[in-house]
């Protein structure tokens, strides 16, 4: 497998006007385009033991569609399902594991035979690309019997999150933001956050605003 294209989605999109935090990822899947879940018995034998957060329903506020984005189980590997789908499920899962509850995620045949867009929730951006890069190359080392070492991904996602977490006032402000359906970002290298878009945008920093001259 190859990864063709892979970008950052930072507010809403042609993938998606709701989910604005979004990787989008092209993959050429090579010799294993014709390839299902069931013809690899040891996805359903080992991704499910190698990654338990995969098959965990996923129940909350946090996604009022969970619903609609079941897990993915040991039985539905051994049914069948297409390997873009398994790979947007691996990414989430490797996130989610990292204490990153994402759930939502789409894979679309892209026009380019053996070639599947895969689309998934990120929020962390560097840890959305890690797991991106991690699920695809997972996936196919399952599917050619090579070993599998989620140890160091895992710690690598995790490393992440606490770098770029917010801190425990910017939580407070994004959490009501995001409660009042504002999108927000962080934007690139900084620690400044983004509330809204165009010309209704503000900007925090920390707890100081845009408004002051100190942020300003």
């Amino acid at each position: 497998m190859k990864i063709i294209d892979l970008r950052t989605m930072r507010g809403p999109s042609y993938w998606s006007v709701k989910h604005h935090k979004l990787i989008v990822m092209k993959v050429d899947l090579q010799d294993l385009a014709d390839t299902w879940s069931n013809s690899v018995p040891a996805l359903a034998e080992q991704l499910p033991k190698l990654l338990p957060e995969l098959a965990q329903p996923q129940t909350g506020d946090l996604d009022k569609s969970s619903t609609k984005n079941p897990p993915l189980t040991e039985e539905q590997l051994a049914d069948g399902e297409p390997l873009g789908y398994v790979i947007l499920q691996v990414a989430l899962a490797l996130q989610r594991t990292a204490g990153m509850p994402v759930i939502w995620g789409k894979s679309y045949p892209a026009h380019q035979e053996g070639v599947d867009f895969v689309v998934f929730c990120y929020q962390e951006e560097r840890a959305g690309r890690v797991a991106a890069e991690a699920a695809v190359h997972i996936v196919e080392d399952l599917c050619k019997g090579q070993p599998v070492d989620l140890k160091p991904i895992i710690e690598e996602l995790h490393e992440i999150r606490e770098e770029e977490f917010f801190g425990p006032s910017t939580y407070s402000i994004v959490a009501e933001a995001a409660s009042r359906n504002i999108p927000y970002i962080q934007l690139k290298n900084s620690n400044i956050i983004q509330l809204g878009y165009g010309v209704n945008q503000k900007r925090i920093w920390a707890t100081t605003t845009s408004y002051t001259s100190h942020a300003g």
